[in-house]
Order: structure tokens, then sequence, then C-alpha cells
């Protein structure tokens, strides 16, 4: 448990404009400041907030709370971790009243989110020189050509955003990330948990959920990758997969699997968007 006077110090020195504007772009108005709300759609502002009041509110879907709440709902933490990350920020030491069992635990706890984060970063390198290296890369260009998100330069806007999201490919074949993720000595069953991987239907072994996808990063405010965006691309000619060794694909599976919601326990940490 943290205490109290902790609990206190950090809701009383947060400062809620500058937590939510790290998700939420804001414009001052009167006292408040107003954006698009996070937590619905739509194309009118109606999401306020107060900072005298330490206090957000939307006026479309009645969500609201103040920044330990906003972390919460934004980053899928438990209470004591968005309260954690608030006092690193405003660096707060954080006084606890916990017993050593319940500190043991907590600690646990975030040992396990820290593979679940690690798994995402290693991930998402993987992906990354894939859009380099690997030789069907050039259908995953041809899909950012068509979204026009080919840079000009390698510090124009457009490299910084493909660099700001992480976008990489993920390749064609069935176990390529698992082969990765058990070069660097990860865990596959951690692996499996946040979404990346899917254990075999028959026989022992996983897969590769993303297969031959245009690949975005989702980040959160201090630069995890907390999820993964994956386009579907076209298929090549199948006599350009026999000749790199793949199987051309039979499944029926859609184009788009439907979305896979994020790890929802104390370590959650890593989701799925598609």
């Amino acid at each position: 448990m943290i205490g109290q006077e902790t609990l206190d110090r950090v809701r009383r020195d947060a400062n809620i404009v500058e937590v939510v504007s790290e998700s939420v772009k804001l414009q001052k108005r009167g006292r408040s400041h107003v954006g698009l709300c996070p937590f619905h759609k739509e194309k009118t502002p109606s999401f306020h907030v107060n900072p005298e009041r330490g206090f957000y509110h939307c006026f479309g879907c009645h969500a609201s709370g103040d920044a330990i709440k906003f972390l919460q709902e934004t980053e899928g933490l438990e209470f004591i971790e968005a309260v954690r990350q608030l006092a690193e920020r405003l660096g707060i030491d954080v006084i606890e009243t916990a017993t050593d069992a319940e500190r043991r635990q907590q600690g646990d706890a975030r040992r396990r989110q820290q593979e679940l984060y690690e798994i995402g970063n290693h991930a998402a390198t993987f992906f990354e020189r894939m859009l380099r290296e690997h030789p069907l890369k050039d259908v995953a260009e041809k899909e950012l050509a068509r979204r026009a998100l080919v840079p000009t330069t390698p510090t124009d806007a457009v490299a910084d955003a493909l660099q700001a999201f992480r976008v990489g490919y993920a390749p064609y074949g069935w176990d390529e990330l698992v082969k990765y993720l058990r070069e660097a000595g990860l865990s596959i069953s951690a692996a499996e948990k946040v979404g990346l991987l899917s254990a075999r239907k028959s026989g022992s072994g996983y897969y590769d959920r993303f297969r031959h996808r245009l690949m975005f990063a989702v980040l959160d405010g201090q630069g995890r990758v907390i999820a993964f965006s994956g386009r579907a691309l076209d298929e090549p000619a199948a006599e350009r997969l026999q000749a790199l060794g793949y199987e051309p694909s039979t499944s029926s599976e859609p184009a788009h699997t439907p979305p896979t919601a994020a790890v929802r326990h104390c370590t959650r940490a890593l989701g799925i968007i598609l």
C-alpha cells in the first residue's frame, strides 16, 4: 500500500494538463483546456480539463477523473502503478505501508510487467529490421507509398513519423518472430500472453500471429511499446514465394482478424490492435 501522505502529494502536485496533453491535443478556452475525448469518437471537442481543480470531464461520454484516473484509463494501469508513474515524474519518494509479503508480490508484478515491455520492444526491433532487410519488404514499401509515407530525406517529417511509430514489416513465414524471440532468450509463453504468438492447435510449438503485415507500434508516454497495429498486405505471386522457400497461403483467415484486447492483469503492458 502507498501511504496517504504520498497519495495526497501526487494528487496535489500532478499537472493534469501536462499529463493529458501527452495523448490529447488541448486548446485553452477560458479556465479550461478543451480537446477531443480519448474515450469515445467525436468530431466536436467535448473533453474539458480544469487545471485549477486537477480534474477532467467529457460532456459527451461523461468520463471524468484526476491525473491518476487518466493514466489508469489511457495506459491500462492499476491504481498503484499510475501513482508510482506520476510520483517518479514529480520526483516524489513513494512511502509505502505494505508488508514484506505485499512488497515481494508487487516486485514480482513489476518484473513480469517489465518482461512484457521488453518483449514488445524486441518485437518492434525485429519488425523494423525486416522492413529494411526482408526480400518481400517491397510489398510493405508499396503500401507505405500508397499512404504517402515515403520520406524524401532521412530526416524529413515522414522519416520522423516512421521512426516515431516504429513502422516495420511482419514477414510472411509462420515462425520468424518465434525464432527471433527464442534466440534473444525471451519467454515464448509471455509473448503468447500479449498476443504476438499463438500455440499450434496440433502438436507443440507456436506460430506468429502477425504474418505479412505492415506493422505500427503503439507507444506510451514513456516510449514503451504497449500495442501493435497490423495492416494486411497484397499477396505476393506464388512463384516468388516458392523461390524464397515459402508455401503460398491457403488459409481462409480474413484480411483483418478481430481485435484482441490488451492484457488485463496486474502486469498489463502489451495488447493487439488490428
